[in-house]
């Protein structure tokens, strides 16, 4: 028992180790075979090392879940600039809205595993498919999914009376995600109501591009360079004023690996990600969560 006992503690150092990276393929094996005779050998099984990274293949897939009869209405001078659907094909944008397409609006976004990934063992790299490579096997919380990234959406219609001088008011109207855009663009989305043509029109906006315009946090009562005041949505949470990329890095998004010699789990979280251009396509790196 005391030979075992050095033996895994060499082995745990080995691990610690600096080992330089040779241009072979080489194995990764999680066995250690000691020879104790001429006819006898004896395999001791490390049991307590984890991948230092595991990277996933994962897929970024809008839903979009919102009530299409939902609508704003303008009112000037007591007359009424009609009904403008928010949801819904009909919608209205002004020509100065960043967002004119609701067709780019998602009330969810999920991170969906594909299948496919890269683990990392003292400094090793191999592929590997499915759900489990070596000893070890992936579990998620839900299904495939990796994350989800809610947006908050409007619940009801609204009229406003508008007047001159009067502080605009912003709303939620969800989040942006267009096929083929980086996960630094899938951001919180607002609105606000502007009559344009005698129409009630939306101007749309993506959080993260209003900031970068103005300089300005759209969950704050603001006052614009331009010295316009408008009225900002306090329930936009510190998540919902996060684009995906930043969210992701910051290790929101994870799961749980499993040792199925030993029924330990361990949590990795994600630690970053690169985006397969045009795809809808990202490769999640995530690190053991100490």
């Amino acid at each position: 028992m005391s030979l075992i006992r050095g033996i895994r503690s060499m082995v745990q150092e080995y691990s610690r180790s600096y080992i330089v990276v040779n241009d072979k393929n080489e194995d990764i094996g999680s066995n250690v075979l000691l020879a104790v005779g001429d006819d006898e050998d004896c395999a001791i099984q490390i049991v307590n090392l984890w991948p230092e990274t595991i990277m996933l293949t994962a897929k970024m897939i809008p839903e979009k879940r919102f009530n299409e009869t939902l609508y704003v209405e303008a009112t000037k001078d007591t007359k009424s600039l009609g009904r403008n659907s928010i949801y819904s094909s009909s919608s209205i944008f002004c020509s100065t809205s960043e967002i004119k397409n609701n067709n780019s609006i998602c009330s969810k976004l999920v991170l969906r595993y594909e299948g496919s990934g890269v683990f990392s063992i003292n400094q090793k790299k191999r592929d590997f498919f499915g759900n489990s490579f070596d000893d070890y096997e992936l579990n998620f919380a839900k299904d495939t999914v990796l994350f989800e990234k809610e947006f908050l959406a409007l619940s009801g219609s609204i009229s406003e009376q508008i007047t001159e001088k009067m502080p605009y008011k912003i709303y939620p109207y969800g989040g942006f995600y267009e096929y083929g855009v980086h996960p630094k663009e899938i951001a919180s989305c607002f609105f606000h109501i502007k009559p344009e043509n005698s129409k009630s029109t939306i101007t749309s906006w993506a959080f993260n591009k209003f900031m970068a315009k103005f300089g300005v946090d759209p969950s704050k009562d603001s006052r614009l360079p331009s010295g316009q005041i408008f009225i900002g949505i306090k329930e936009f949470s510190p998540s919902q004023k996060m684009n995906l990329y930043d969210e992701v890095l910051g290790g929101t998004c994870g799961f749980l690996l499993a040792n199925k010699s030993t029924g330990e789990q361990c949590r990795y979280k994600s630690n970053n990600l690169s985006h397969i251009s045009g795809t809808d396509l990202i490769k999640i790196v995530f690190i053991r969560e100490e």
